[in-house]
């Protein structure tokens, strides 16, 4: 009986595939490039994350938004609530010195 309940614990764990997940995208995969870019952001912030590297921290904010963990919906409030970023002007820009 034990080596059933463990069989069926290791299907529940199953690890899902990035390229499955993204190919069973049917609608809107490049509209949640932006949410998971943005979600990666709020990962990388939490203390429980610092660790990962920008690649894990990426995989897991992807896997996280496509298999449904975290709703596009919640995302997308959370983003639309979340300061501006500031862009740089012409005159902020660093100029590239040219060698003649």
């Amino acid at each position: 009986m034990g080596k059933k309940k463990t069989d069926d614990e290791a299907e529940a764990v199953k690890p899902v595939l990035i390229d499955q997940l993204v190919l069973d995208k049917k609608d809107g995969k490049y509209r949640v490039v932006e949410l998971v870019s943005f979600h990666a952001k709020a990962l990388r912030a939490m203390e429980a994350h610092r660790h990962l590297t920008q690649n894990e921290v990426l995989e897991l904010a992807l896997t996280q938004v496509l298999s449904g963990e975290v709703l596009e919906k919640d995302l997308e409030k959370a983003k639309a609530a979340a300061p501006p970023v500031p862009q740089a002007t012409e005159e902020e820009k660093p100029r590239r010195k040219l060698s003649l």
